[in-house]
């Protein structure tokens, strides 16, 4: 069936791009100023900048339906529609107007506003949509820009542009790009479970005005087929558990069951300190992404506080929005548990004492164990395994996002904190190495590296300091193929409290 597919249809002008790219002579990213805001971001103006571009008709002021003028500028703007027809993935699928408000206004005037009502609205089907993600990701369709587009279509399963990725185990790779528009949430996704396991989602909704169902869904989805099979092990516990203990009074939900068929209980902020419990024993020691699942109601806290007991101590509360975040798996970090151990609390330390907090389940999900690809462009994170990374003294784990989504430890100057990235090079020659982490006003001004070269043992420092998440040039060395080591050392940091251990990447220049 058709329905709108609101910023999915940016998928086919993606890819159409790259093809108007090749027959032009110009280079796949020729469009990079536009394309990148129009996937990324999903930016209604850069999707007019390219609809312009395909099609070389922007918008007519005046038009008259039968014109040959008008003709010929709808015939321009049908080059997406050409794309798909060319490969077979067209159908009945109406691809022709921008997304608005768009770089020619905030609605559709002159020509564009008479081709909507000749046309009617975009209409595309989940899975002719999924067919074309399905090439895009296997260079079926331009593969000589598959890896640029592949690279705009990266997401991080927590962002707000990722309508599945709560619904995902750690380690996913999910490539996607959604869409949200008036009532309708859809999204289309290449997805990569740590398992292997290999799958195409599209699916388009009306009427749906949040994206928590579709996260949920897809984790259903992946439960019920049984994908998960061989992914790293996952525990929950729910209120009903033995392994959940409660303090205060709290009473039993009963307007609805939650997700699993199972009761939730619920405490309003109002009177002496309530807890609920839960212990989580997980089986092996390692780091586990910690999500906590709840219903969604109008008189819930948006403050409630979790705290997690994790094998570096004690996290500090974590708020969560339990009035809009509803239905859905919220992350609340990744933690290091030793076997046996981790434990979440939720207390009903509220600031408005007329709302309540919920008490529904917990899970925790043991991240796989990752090492780098052998090869002459490696990069190696600090979630990867022994021995391609090894920390030794005292580091921490930051709740925040890391390089790829991941996480990132932080050390502080002047001890004994050292860091060992080791890269498994395939080739001899000369290497730029950089550094990925996330800027800040706490961070040393100069971060010291330690380069095991073939050219003898050299330093390089930089400046972890700034904003956001960054990468920095640490210079180019010389290896031999192998094992390259580099070191982090907090011991010969300066300027600033800080030093942050994220990832390497060493790139084969010459």
């Amino acid at each position: 069936s058709l329905t709108y597919p609101a910023s999915c249809v940016k998928l086919v002008f993606l890819a159409a791009a790259m093809q108007w790219s090749r027959e032009n002579g110009l280079p796949h990213d020729h469009l990079d100023e536009h394309l990148r805001l129009m996937i990324v971001e999903s930016s209604n103006v850069a999707t007019g900048h390219v609809v312009d571009a395909l099609s070389g008709a922007p918008n007519l002021p005046e038009a008259t339906e039968g014109s040959e003028e008008y003709t010929a500028w709808l015939e321009a703007r049908r080059y997406p529609a050409r794309f798909l027809d060319e490969h077979g993935l067209l159908g009945d699928q109406i691809v022709v107007h921008k997304t608005f408000p768009s770089n020619s206004g905030d609605s559709p005037t002159g020509a564009e506003a008479l081709a909507r009502e000749t046309e009617g609205m975009n209409r595309m089907s989940p899975n002719l949509i999924a067919e074309l993600m399905l090439e895009i990701v296997h260079a079926a369709i331009e593969p000589e820009a598959n890896d640029y587009m592949r690279e705009l279509l990266r997401r991080d399963r927590w962002s707000d542009h990722s309508y599945f990725g709560s619904g995902l185990p750690p380690g996913s790779i999910n490539e996607s790009k959604p869409g949200l528009a008036y009532d309708t949430r859809e999204d289309v996704a290449r997805i990569l479970l740590p398992n292997g396991q290999e799958f195409i989602l599209a699916i388009f909704t009306d009427g749906r005005s949040g994206n928590s169902s579709l996260g949920t869904f897809a984790s259903m989805l992946i439960d019920r087929l049984d994908l998960r099979r061989g992914c790293p092990a996952r525990i929950r516990v729910t209120t009903e558990d033995v392994d959940c203990s409660l303090t205060g009074h709290w009473s039993l939900g009963e307007l609805r069951r939650d997700r699993f068929g199972r009761t939730y209980l619920y405490h309003a902020g109002v009177g002496p300190q309530a807890q609920a419990v839960w212990d989580l024993e997980v089986p092996e020691s390692g780091f586990y992404e910690i999500t906590v699942w709840f219903p969604q109601a109008p008189e819930l806290a948006t403050d409630a506080p979790f705290v997690v007991e994790h094998a570096g101590g004690i996290s500090d509360p974590i708020r969560v929005d339990q009035q809009g975040r509803g239905g859905q798996w919220v992350r609340l970090g990744d933690f290091y548990l030793t076997r046996g151990g981790g434990r979440v609390i939720l207390s009903n330390d509220i600031a408005d004492p007329h709302q309540l907090v919920i008490a529904d389940t917990v899970q925790a999900t043991l991240w796989p164990p990752m090492s780098p690809e052998p090869g002459t462009d490696v990069i190696v994170d600090n979630d990867h395994v022994a021995p391609h990374y090894i920390e030794t003294g005292e580091w921490g784990m930051s709740p925040w996002l890391g390089h790829d989504g991941r996480t990132y430890a932080y050390g502080h100057t002047g001890t004994d904190a050292i860091a060992t990235f080791t890269a498994p090079l395939t080739e001899p020659g000369l290497y730029e190495i950089t550094t990925h982490f996330r800027a800040g006003p706490n961070r040393a001004t100069g971060a010291v590296f330690e380069i095991e070269s073939a050219d003898g043992l050299q330093t390089a420092t930089i400046d972890q300091t700034g904003q956001d998440m960054v990468w920095r040039t640490l210079g180019t060395f010389r290896f031999e193929a192998g094992d390259a080591v580099v070191r982090l050392r907090a011991d010969r940091s300066t300027g600033g409290p800080v030093v942050i251990s994220d990832a390497l990447r060493l790139c084969l220049v010459e």
